[in-house]
């Protein structure tokens, strides 16, 4: 660890019994081994006094915590209230608002609701999915005049239009600094509605965006793992990674691509790439990206 100060703050959620509690039906262990593993990392990379632990009631803290304006590191907070959650889970996403409203009382409300983890923005650029339900295609002038940026709204599923769409955005991109867009690799390149509809989404992203942003791919091994056909596992998806002031957190998954997803990495930054271990954690939904929030 150098000198260097940094103004960049890492949240991550404590491993508490009372966290988690809508998702208790799962490994506890899964959750403890990942903390354990990525709080050292993260305070060795990006300070002790820019890691904070926060006592909440959900370890997905990217869905709920506020967002920040590039520029004038201005706060922003939203209403959290999923559609896809049963009764138990609505009480946790209640608890995850007071939480917001407490810790951060002086920041700006917008009349919009979302997830978090639906919308990645850079400097410039943000790209969200217009998922079911939401309806952000007709909030997007709200939130670019929150975040100074160009919203870009992404159609999702067209096969189910009807459907509650419960996908994210950082499960598919991620932006790389202010020029780079990293897009996962597809699931599966023979289903032709998923091709159809990666090639809309790229289209509309280089209708808007233009030069101003290089499209890469990530690998994608989510494909080659095995899961119980109700499962919402994220394993192997390697675009739900983590950039901070000084490093790029890559989700590690013990899987062969592991290795390439970090090398692919290293060819378009000049910071340091670090994996992080998400195996267990992300057979439960989600991955690096979903765990963490960050604020300047």
């Amino acid at each position: 660890m150098n000198n260097q100060i940094y103004k960049q703050t890492i949240f991550l959620a404590k491993p508490k019994k009372s966290i988690n509690k809508a998702y208790s039906k799962y490994d506890a262990n899964a959750y403890r081994d990942f903390y354990d593993n990525a709080l050292p990392i993260f305070k060795d990379f990006c300070g002790v006094d820019n890691v904070k632990e926060v006592d909440v009631y959900d370890i997905w803290l990217r869905d709920f915590f506020p967002l920040q304006n590039p520029l004038t590191k201005e706060v922003f907070r939203y209403y959290y209230n999923p559609l896809y959650g049963d009764e138990e889970d609505k009480a946790v996403y209640d608890e995850c608002r007071k939480y917001i409203d407490k810790n951060f009382s002086t920041a700006k409300r917008l009349p919009v609701w979302m997830d978090g983890g639906n919308l990645i923005y850079n400097d410039k650029f943000g790209i969200c999915l217009d998922t079911n339900g939401t309806d952000l295609a007709a909030k997007t002038d709200i939130i670019e005049a929150a975040l100074g940026i160009t919203v870009i709204v992404l159609p999702y599923r067209l096969s189910v239009p009807d459907e509650d769409a419960t996908g994210h955005i950082d499960g598919s991109m991620q932006f790389l600094g202010e020029n780079v867009l990293f897009i996962s690799e597809p699931f599966d390149p023979c289903d032709a509605e998923e091709m159809a509809e990666r090639k809309m989404w790229i289209d509309i992203i280089n209708e808007v965006a233009g030069d101003s942003l290089r499209i890469e791919y990530l690998p994608n091994a989510w494909g080659e793992c095995s899961r119980n056909s109700n499962d919402d596992s994220a394993k192997g998806i390697y675009v739900n990674f983590l950039e901070t002031e000084n490093a790029i957190f890559v989700p590690q998954y013990n899987l062969p691509a592991d290795e390439e997803a970090k090398a692919t990495v290293r060819k378009h930054t000049n910071k340091k790439v670090v994996g992080i271990d998400c195996d267990k954690i992300s057979k439960h939904g989600g991955s690096l990206h979903c765990l963490t929030a960050d604020l300047f």
